[in-house]
């Protein structure tokens, strides 16, 4: 769930995993691994995420739509 609202919500705004990794001074494959849905963010950076792409901390992880 989660790593699909990044991945969309990614490409609605128009962000590419590099944009993303950038901002959040992490590797562009930890940017991977989550839209893999294999890893998480811890909560810093899922705050910072969530800032970015415009979304919820609850929407991102599926706990409203």
């Amino acid at each position: 769930m989660f790593a699909r609202k990044i991945k969309f919500a990614r490409r609605i705004k128009c962000l590419t995993k590099e944009q993303i990794a950038d901002y959040l001074n992490v590797n562009q494959e930890v940017v991977d691994s989550w839209e893999r849905g294999e890893n998480l963010p811890d909560f810093y950076k899922l705050v910072e995420l969530s800032a970015l792409l415009g979304l919820s901390i609850e929407v991102l992880l599926g706990a409203i739509d």
